[in-house]
């Protein structure tokens, strides 16, 4: 596992040891252990994201985490039944599941690697190990029925969330498995109709993808990753030209695909529509302190100052 500076939160500010770390222009290697630069043709981002692990807190903010690993938080997988080891297609494909696993899964990993929990740590890789498991020889991987479930063809939603806890995994543990199974996956997708990137509830998300193969690339420099992100970008939901939907969920992991694309595309226009939907969004719903927005699962005029304040974190 590659050795990084530790970060320090104290009651959330942040410690000078460890700030970001601007970017060079680059096309090719990383530029320290565990951190990628854009390649080209990717447009070089202003800052290095810290990896996951880089930043433990102190103080009231460790208590505050503390609480959720011993809290429900930490203990889903003991009280959901969505979550039973043996009866998930994320563990045996041929059984059902869907999004629950995948969103779950995201964020317990994502609390073992900010507080180095020994036990959240050790559920996690038993769960990521059974999900590489599941993979197929053409790529997929998860529940066999998710492979036809929506209008004939794959419902990769609940892909799009795993793909986020995969991610985690690889570049917290320098898992380098990772590149052969999402490069794997990813070739599936390709070969997948346009409509699966129209249809379902995953038609407004794919921003949250095209982060994910971006990622990919950096590490790979797989040319055919760049093709999959404009298909993408060319068949999901239109949110440069407008809010493409009023779902909370939908807002927060959409408004920003235009300039996830930019990255690609260069075209300051497709950044520059981002800005306009979130300023959009926060002109109309934007009542909670810190920068939220709300609404009852869907944004709706006149209800702006309460909702479901659990969506509120994918803003971030």
């Amino acid at each position: 596992m590659p050795v990084h500076r530790r970060t320090v939160l104290n009651g959330g500010a942040l410690a000078a040891s460890a700030a970001l770390l601007p970017l060079r222009a680059a096309d090719a290697a990383p530029v320290a252990a565990g951190y990628l630069a854009n390649r080209a043709p990717l447009r070089p981002a202003a800052f290095l994201r810290l990896p996951p692990g880089a930043v433990r807190a102190e103080g009231w903010l460790a208590t505050q985490l503390d609480r959720q690993v011993d809290g429900i938080n930490g203990r889903y997988e003991q009280l959901s039944h969505f979550l039973r080891f043996d009866r998930t297609g994320w563990v045996h494909p041929e059984l059902g599941g869907w999004e629950e696993v995948p969103y779950w899964l995201r964020g317990f990993g994502d609390l073992g690697y900010v507080t180095g929990d020994a036990r959240v740590l050790a559920d996690t890789q038993r769960w990521v190990e059974a999900v590489l498991a599941t993979q197929a020889a053409d790529g997929f991987f998860g529940p066999t029925a998710l492979r036809g479930s929506l209008n004939g063809h794959a419902d990769l939603w609940p892909h799009m969330p795993m793909l986020h806890a995969l991610r985690s995994w690889a570049k917290y543990h320098g898992d380098t498995r990772m590149d052969t199974a999402l490069t794997r996956f990813f070739g599936f997708m390709a070969g997948q109709p346009d409509a699966v990137f129209a249809d379902g509830r995953g038609a407004t998300r794919w921003g949250d993808t095209v982060d994910v193969v971006c990622w990919l690339y950096n590490r790979t420099g797989d040319a055919t990753l760049l093709d999959l992100v404009h298909r993408i970008h060319r068949y999901s939901a239109n949110w440069a030209g407008t809010v493409a939907s009023p779902h909370n969920v939908n807002i927060a992991q959409g408004f920003r695909e235009p300039a996830q694309y930019w990255v690609l595309s260069g075209d300051d226009a497709h950044r520059a529509a981002s800005y306009r939907r979130y300023d959009e969004i926060m002109a109309a719903y934007g009542q909670f302190p810190g920068g939220g927005f709300a609404g009852d699962e869907n944004a709706r005029p006149g209800f702006d100052d309460t909702g479901t304040a659990d969506h509120l974190w994918r803003l971030l």
